[in-house]
Parts: structure tokens; C-alpha cells; sequence
């Protein structure tokens, strides 16, 4: 990748994605830490499958102690700290399908979505199969915060 490409040219809106360095030269991207979608079994109303933006703010209105939410609001890289956890679809389309190009992925993991299933579940995708399927908040999972520009 060269200086200002994104991790993921070409799929939808344009993401960059947390990488090591500089997520705008395209340095390596970093496996997220694991991390629970919350602590509490609280629906936030975050059910939106491409707008993880949009999920975030809710969970985080809604639930402040949110651990992925709060990793990706204390996201700083550069300049840029408007991060959030992508929607179910943004997780499969954007990040999953570019999954190689982007690397530091651990297959063999869930990754959390921004997409809220039930008070007590939210969705993760298996990095291995691509499936989604939803999983107790209370669990703890990867997360990669990304971000739109």
C-alpha cells in the first residue's frame, strides 16, 4: 500500500483501520485486544447492520462502562480519534472480505460487531468461516475499531 491508500480501497465507504504506526501509510494492522461489549444486560437499540457509527453512540449512551465502545472512543492515531466498532455487515463486507490485504487478524477468533442482538447478545463474526452468529456481551472477544473518512 502506498502513503494515503486506505486498508481497504475499493468495498463500500472507505475505511482506514487501526494500524500500528499510521493507519494513512498502511502499516500493519494490529489483532484487537479482547475485549466484552458490556457488563450490563442492557438493550441499547443498536441494531443497525451497516452503521457502526451509528451503534456505537448508542451503546455508548446508553451503557458508558461499554469496554469495546471505551477502547475505541480512547483510540488515538495521529490526528484521527473518531473510531467505532463496525456494524454486522461493515465487519463482513469491509473488513472480514479484506481480511489478507489487511492482516494481523487472529482466524480463529470471533470478532465483535457494533450490531446488537438481544439485551444479553450482540453479533460477532468468526474470522475463520465468516459466519455470524450472536454471543452473550458478557463474553470477551477481539474488536477492531476502524474509521470512516
Amino acid at each position: 500500500m502506498t502513503t494515503g491508500s486506505s486498508c481497504a480501497p475499493g468495498v463500500g465507504p472507505t475505511y482506514y483501520y487501526y494500524c500500528d504506526e499510521n493507519p494513512i501509510v498502511g502499516a500493519r494492522v494490529t489483532d484487537g485486544a479482547n475485549y466484552n461489549w458490556s457488563q450490563s444486560s442492557t438493550s441499547d437499540g443498536a441494531t443497525s447492520l451497516d452503521d457502526g457509527k451509528a451503534n456505537s453512540a448508542l451503546i455508548f449512551q446508553n451503557d458508558s462502562n461499554s469496554p469495546i465502545v471505551n477502547h475505541c472512543n480512547d483510540t488515538r492515531v495521529s490526528v484521527y480519534t473518531d473510531w467505532f466498532i463496525p456494524g454486522q455487515q461493515e465487519l463482513i463486507d469491509v473488513v472480514y472480505a479484506n481480511r489478507v490485504a489487511l492482516g494481523g487478524f487472529d482466524s480463529a477468533a470471533g470478532y465483535w460487531s457494533s450490531t446488537e442482538d438481544s439485551a444479553n447478545n450482540a453479533i460477532i463474526v468468526d474470522f475463520n468461516t465468516g459466519a455470524s452468529s450472536s454471543v452473550s456481551k458478557q463474553s470477551y472477544k477481539h474488536s477492531r475499531c476502524v474509521r470512516r473518512y
